[in-house]
């Protein structure tokens, strides 16, 4: 149950969370909180990542909205679990105009919401076609902390909703395996993101640009007549194509070639001099 896929989910919400409210380090930045986290996720699963492709992810995820900009989902449910709602679906589908947003991947601060009266802000991230919404996390406002009893009150409904609870670090659990969503529960906040099985087959769907589909979409030349003057390699990639026999001659001017083809109706001759048709006869 526990995947590679999942790392985009957790490395987001972690970064999203801190960013909203007060941590227990108040030197850490949101990247070095990622790569702490993204390190114990993987080192907790059969799975491996790169370290380069993890350095990639958390740069990725990075913030890089417009301060001036303000966004705003309409009817956001004031319940975030009901933000499950969003998972899949396009940007354009939820009333937010993105033509002055400079950021195609994060939107930060889309509205408020709250889990089990924990008030806090909403985001959302999407995914690789920068339109459909993969991940939507809640920051707890400044003054909002989830511990204790009700930490475990809050992780004991949240495993009735969505499935087993699964102890990532001190105060971060997942909980997933009842339906297609996986939720992330922070002391300062939360996320919501597709179950790794759903998570996977939207990142399977992302197109790939090899050298396969660049050839299938590159116009061959029309083979040409043989001509006088042609290579003999020119004359193999000509519509006669290979010849049916070669009968070579080599003397002490040169090489002289006479390449025959047969077909059932008639015979054709072509004649080369030093790899050079000099002659053609049909």
């Amino acid at each position: 149950m526990h995947k590679k896929s999942f790392l985009y989910f957790f490395i987001f919400c972690i970064i999203i969370s801190l960013s909203g409210c007060g941590t227990s380090d108040a030197d850490s930045t949101p990247t070095d909180v990622a790569t702490s986290v993204s390190e114990t996720f993987s080192e907790s699963t059969a799975d491996t990542t790169a370290t380069e492709s993890k350095n990639e992810m958390i740069a990725s995820s990075e913030p890089t909205a417009d301060p001036e900009v303000e966004l705003t989902i309409p009817d956001l449910p004031d319940d975030f679990i009901e933000c499950t709602k969003y998972i899949g679906q396009n940007i354009s589908e939820i009333g937010l105009d993105l033509t002055q947003w400079d950021s195609k991947s994060f939107i930060q601060g889309v509205g408020k919401s709250s889990l089990y009266n924990n008030t806090g802000t909403v985001s959302i991230f999407l995914g690789w076609d920068n339109s459909t919404i993969t991940n939507i996390t809640l920051s707890l406002d400044d003054n909002e902390y989830i511990q204790g009893d009700e930490y475990s009150n809050i992780s004991n409904k949240l495993e009735e909703l969505f499935g087993e609870a699964i102890p990532v670090s001190d105060g971060i659990t997942n909980y997933q395996g009842k339906s297609d969503y996986a939720f992330r529960l922070l002391r300062n906040g939360a996320g919501i993101a597709w179950n790794t099985e759903k998570q996977e087959q939207f990142d399977k769907s992302k197109p790939k640009n090899n050298e396969s589909n660049e050839k299938a979409t590159t116009t061959e030349e029309p083979k040409r007549d043989p001509e006088i003057g042609m290579t003999a390699a020119e004359v193999k990639n000509s519509t006669w194509g290979d010849p049916s026999d070669i009968n070579k001659t080599t003397t002490k001017y040169g090489v002289r070639e006479q390449w025959v083809y047969r077909s059932s109706s008639k015979t054709k001759y072509i004649y080369l001099e030093d790899g050079l048709v000099t002659a053609i006869q049909e």
